[in-house]
């Protein structure tokens, strides 16, 4: 587990998102990436909003980590007569959702799929492609590491590959024994050439919904 920080929380950006200085600038961050820093010393009692915070990857040994976390699942169990469409709404309106619904149901779905109208490129400062050698997997944990890449497969989420660069895959146990499968992109990250685009907050995105006449609300 590696930290970056403290860092001070400069204030809050709404509900989940907070402003902290890094270095000479301000940068956002989501409140699931943010642990308060322990100082040695108990804090002030008047400062109510953490004064410091780190920056890092959520500790997987905590209890709350997976509380309320639906992972997606090979088999679907969400389909468009599941969907709950507002009474409030004209038979004439009620019908044109149903419609749209059934027209987009394989995108309006409970596991999770992928698109071909967008590709990304990662740009790196060196052209020579790197290999790092695999991770050994414990005994224990290679049949729930084989059933798990088999699930994404099926699903889609990744492909089979003769790429000349290799990232190895990591386990995690979680609290309740099952596995949490991960990729050490350390050495990819070190070499990316990050794109200089600020990403829209919470805000920005509710505010293009305005004028909108119909939304849908995933009830589980």
């Amino acid at each position: 587990m590696r930290y970056q920080g403290p860092f001070v929380v400069k204030k809050v950006a709404s509900d989940n998102n907070y402003i902290c200085q890094v270095g000479a600038s301000l940068r956002t961050y989501h409140a699931n990436l943010i642990k308060k820093n322990e100082e040695p010393t108990p804090l002030p009692p008047h400062d109510i909003l953490l004064p410091h915070a780190a920056v890092a990857f959520i500790k997987e040994d905590d209890p709350d980590m997976d509380a309320n976390i639906e992972f997606p699942q090979i088999e679907r169990k969400e389909f468009p007569a599941n969907v709950m469409i507002n009474d409030k709404l004209t038979p004439d309106q009620q019908r044109e959702v149903r419609r749209v619904v059934e027209q987009f149901s394989d995108t309006l779905s409970d596991v999770p799929g992928r698109t071909s109208r967008i590709k990304h490129h990662i740009r790196l400062t060196e052209e020579k492609p790197f290999q790092i050698r695999p991770y050994p997997i414990p005994v224990h944990a290679t049949d729930a590491v084989d059933k798990e890449i088999d699930n994404m497969l099926a699903m889609g989420i990744i492909g089979r590959s003769s790429s000349p660069y290799a990232s190895p895959i990591t386990v995690v146990m979680k609290k309740d024994k099952t596995i949490r499968l991960c990729i050490d992109f350390r050495r990819l990250n070190s070499l990316t050439i990050f794109d200089a685009e600020p990403i829209s907050t919470l805000e920005e995105l509710l505010a293009k919904m305005k004028g909108a006449h119909f939304f849908f609300q995933n009830v589980i």
